[in-house]
């Protein structure tokens, strides 16, 4: 057991920048992590080229207050989302939910990360950003709105082959039963199937 002599309540949080697809896992122990953009090198990095009006939030865990739970749940759900190999996520090593980017600047990582930061730092262009600035039609507004609506919406989710039956949110879908949370977070979305599993809205 680790003991923390200045730990807050602390929340964990998913963004998600709704133009690129990049996803990012934090933590926050002073703000709104509805309303905070997040943190991390590459991650601020990304929201300020790209936008930060198109960042979103996904999932917000409950508020630790024990800081050994909160690092060993961190911990796992950053291996199981897989955020550091992953180019789908801005994360140059994993989240333990106790510690900031500046107390992390001696741990090794990995050669994914080492790569995800080079072409980052290199200005490598993924995307087109010709639309970027563009003003917002009433109805991107209204699709962007019932998107964010959509992730928090709890689905009922069948498996096809054994019956069973479950009432989930995405993220909670993640956790139970793995899998890349952008693939089932689209086909809970469009109602499309994954793998032996099939969803429809609660």
């Amino acid at each position: 057991m680790i003991i923390y002599t200045d730990f807050k309540p602390t929340k964990l949080y998913i963004k998600h920048h709704s133009i690129t697809g990049m996803l990012y896992l934090g933590k926050t122990s002073f703000h709104d992590p509805y309303k905070y953009h997040g943190s991390g090198i590459r991650w601020k990095s990304h929201i300020k080229k790209h936008g930060k009006q198109y960042v979103e939030t996904l999932w917000v865990s409950k508020e630790f207050t024990d800081p050994n739970e909160l690092y060993s749940f961190a911990m796992k759900l950053s291996a199981m989302l897989g955020i550091v190999k992953s180019p789908k996520w801005a994360n140059l090593i994993p989240e333990n939910g106790v510690n900031g980017g500046p107390a992390n600047k001696g741990i090794s990582r990995s050669t994914a990360s080492r790569i995800k930061q080079s072409i980052s730092s290199k200005g490598h262009k993924k995307y087109s950003t010709k639309n970027y600035c563009k003003p917002k039609s009433p109805e991107h507004v209204a699709n962007m709105a019932a998107a964010s609506k959509a992730r928090r919406r709890s689905y009922l989710c069948t498996n096809l082959i054994t019956g069973e039956v479950h009432t989930m949110q995405c993220m909670e879908f993640v956790r139970a039963f793995g899998g890349d949370f952008s693939t089932i977070n689209i086909a809970m979305r469009h109602n499309k199937p994954y793998k032996h599993w099939v969803f429809k809205p609660n």
